[in-house]
């Protein structure tokens, strides 16, 4: 296909055709969610990032109708999805959360704690975007 590289099957165990420590960057839009296994998808992106590379995880959030709908969603998250103490120790670091308003446009609050607050309070937060630190 035009403008893609590699396809990979996020579900396989070994991502054989993706080489290690080469990504400064990886971009997850809507991926984790389906995968079977969240733990090996972020082993998966830690082993094909560079050490201290980041990794943009973008998911719906856990209170809004198309987590729950959409049939081949498997997991669902919170704003503490990708706390320390709820990742693998020394793997990975949170740096930052964004809250997206709305379904249908692209708004995003990086003010933590008013997006915490409309997720508690309204159903305006749609998904949440984790920037996380590879550590190596």
């Amino acid at each position: 296909m035009r403008g893609i590289d590699i396809i990979q099957d996020v579900n396989e165990r070994h991502w054989s055709n993706i080489p290690s420590n080469q990504y400064d960057t990886i971009i997850a839009e809507h991926i984790i969610e389906h995968a079977f296994d969240r733990l090996w998808f972020l082993e998966e992106c830690r082993r094909i990032s560079k050490p201290g590379g980041t990794l943009i995880l973008e998911v719906p959030h856990y209170k809004h109708i198309y987590a729950h709908s959409m049939l081949d969603h498997r997991w669902t998250f919170t704003h503490q999805s990708f706390d320390q103490s709820y990742v693998i120790k020394d793997k990975f670091q949170k740096k930052r959360i964004e809250y997206r308003l709305f379904t249908d446009k692209d708004i995003w609050l990086r003010w933590e704690k008013l997006g915490r607050f409309l997720a508690k309070h309204s159903n305006l937060v749609s998904g949440l975007r984790f920037y996380i630190e590879v550590l190596k």
